[in-house]
């Protein structure tokens, strides 16, 4: 856990899911899943590993680069939130207390994800968008970068509602992902 006194801020980093960690609304998570099919297609053996390598690049910033299975990862409280039914061709869907997005197909590559305080952010990332804004419910007063597996990536320390951009370098399979949390 890493801690920042002049933000009141904490990041803890956890390679696996806490004990008893299950995606609230899982009825829903396999519709997702099916979704993501349509944006991207099973890419065999390698598509079925989920290496990830994290790193902190400062306080307010986690980097994660993972390959995620079924190339989609979510952005919710660790403790669950309500999946999004169904992507609808798009490659971001969101509910009020969860936002899904695509990446790019582990078979192509890792994708790298920067989860940024907006305090410390300093712009977009050369080529990328805002692809998403909104708010997020969360019940525990945390947030997560979350794979479909419920494998928690980060989690930061935030209100019980927290203003997310989603900004990306591709529409439909991006490598460089940037969560960027709070107003």
């Amino acid at each position: 856990m890493w801690y920042d006194e002049s933000r009141d801020e904490e990041w803890e980093l956890r390679p696996r899911p806490p004990a008893g960690f299950e995606i609230r609304g899982a009825g829903h998570a396999a519709a997702a899943l099916s979704a993501v099919h349509s944006l991207q297609s099973c890419a065999g053996p390698a598509d079925r590993a989920n290496h990830s390598e994290r790193s902190i690049v400062a306080m307010s910033v986690t980097r994660v680069e993972t390959r995620p299975r079924n190339s989609l990862l979510l952005v919710m409280d660790p403790e669950g939130g309500a999946v999004p039914e169904s992507m609808d061709g798009r490659s971001v869907a969101a509910t009020e207390s969860c936002l899904a997005f695509g990446t790019l197909s582990a078979a192509d590559g890792p994708t790298h994800v920067d989860v940024v305080d907006c305090g410390d952010f300093d712009g977009l990332p050369e080529g990328s968008w805002i692809a998403w804004e909104g708010t997020l419910v969360t019940f525990t007063g945390q947030l997560a970068l979350v794979d479909v597996m419920g494998g928690i990536l980060a989690t930061r320390q935030v209100g019980s509602r927290v203003a997310v951009r989603l900004a990306v370098n591709d529409d439909s399979e991006p490598d460089r992902v940037s969560v960027i949390v709070g107003s």
